[in-house]
């Protein structure tokens, strides 16, 4: 009987031991983050690589030799402008690539796109937090993070934010959580106490890395290369947006009629010389050169009046392949009504932060006056 007691006292003792000795499996946590609707590069010098189908096929070799890795996303994942269309699309490539969790952030909220989430294992107002693999992952997206208090039982706190890095600062100070994954950022990942706050690389540019485990935890990013593979599933979800964007902008845009620069040049003859030499006019040729003929976001800077009544394709409208005069002159019918002069302000419209992050007015302007 003493045995039996003592046996049994010493079985507790040891499973109590153990129990409390239990240290947490490693965890891989794959990211991105600032997507802003990117399936591919534009190939622009702001994203020369990267889009959700290079990330994509990264996330799912990455897995091959980790399967329990987990996919999020952790906000901004739209574009930034209220382009419907191409929400949907990113959010079909992000369901193709198999994405674990998709926090819902700041840059994602208009109401325009709340039908999308329910198509993702989203993170979002309705369901700020989630719990996978013994990672419990709670959405930030302002200054207080969401009661969590009645989540299950977990061996790690993430957040996914798109606040800023001033209140992830305090946040990580109040919470401590052991990584605050941010959707946007420039800097490079540190540590607030025991927190490592670590940006996402914008764009799809590259898959954020981090790793969990009992010493604390460490980031990295594996960068999308010039000859990084794409995702086969997210490219065709990417054949199937150009077909829609192209039927849907020549089904509602304003229909105006271009004439191609042959027609200026009768009575503008310096000014067409100045613009042949520019790189304006080989436009296209870079799209040539960079296999974005199909690509209709490519064509609307790249091409005269895309989806306007300008350009169809190179065949039936060559004299629009290209900037040229009426992409910063519309509407005119010279002589009687000449065309507006035009804005430096117009050049924004394609020389973007994002696809163009060296464009500089003054000294652009220079290249084209005329």
């Amino acid at each position: 009987m003493g045995n039996s007691v003592y046996r049994a006292t010493l079985i507790l003792g040891i499973g109590l031991l153990l129990s409390c000795s239990r240290k947490p499996p490693e965890r891989y946590l794959l990211f991105t983050g600032s997507l802003s609707g990117y399936l591919e590069a534009c190939s622009c010098p702001g994203t020369p690589e990267g889009g959700l189908n290079a990330a994509g096929y990264l996330a799912r070799e990455f897995r091959k030799t980790h399967p329990d890795a987990i996919l999020v996303d952790a906000g901004c994942f739209t574009p930034d402008t209220t382009d419907t269309l191409n929400a949907w699309f990113i959010t079909r490539g992000m369901m193709a690539v198999g994405y674990d969790a998709v926090a819902v952030g700041s840059c994602d909220t208009q109401s325009t796109y709340a039908r999308l989430w329910e198509r993702l294992p989203a993170l979002s107002e309705k369901r700020p937090w989630m719990a996978i693999r013994g990672v419990l992952l709670v959405r930030v997206i302002d200054q207080r993070a969401p009661d969590f208090a009645a989540a299950p039982k977990h061996d790690y706190l993430v957040f996914l934010s798109s606040v800023g890095r001033e209140i992830d600062e305090e946040l990580a100070k109040e919470h401590g959580p052991d990584a605050i994954i941010e959707a946007r950022g420039e800097f490079q990942p540190f540590k607030v106490g025991k927190t490592l706050i670590v940006p996402s690389v914008p764009r799809g540019m590259a898959l954020g890395v981090l790793k969990l485990g009992p010493g604390g935890a460490d980031a990295w990013f594996i960068k999308v290369r010039p000859e990084t593979p794409t995702d086969p599933d997210v490219d065709l979800v990417l054949e199937e947006y150009s077909k829609a964007y192209r039927a849907h902008i020549q089904r509602t845009a304003t229909k105006l009629s271009f004439r191609g620069p042959g027609f200026c040049r009768f009575c503008h003859k310096e000014e067409y010389e100045a613009w042949k030499t520019s790189a304006h006019a080989r436009g296209f040729e870079t799209l040539v050169s960079e296999g974005k003929t199909d690509n209709p976001w490519c064509l609307t800077c790249h091409t005269t009046g895309f989806g306007k009544g300008g350009f169809v394709d190179p065949e039936k409208t060559p004299q629009l392949a290209g900037i040229t005069c009426e992409s910063c002159h519309p509407g005119g019918k010279c002589p009687d009504n000449p065309p507006p002069k035009g804005k430096l302000s117009d050049c924004r419209v394609c020389h973007t932060k994002d696809q163009s992050p060296d464009f500089r007015e003054e000294t652009y302007w220079q290249k084209i006056k005329h």
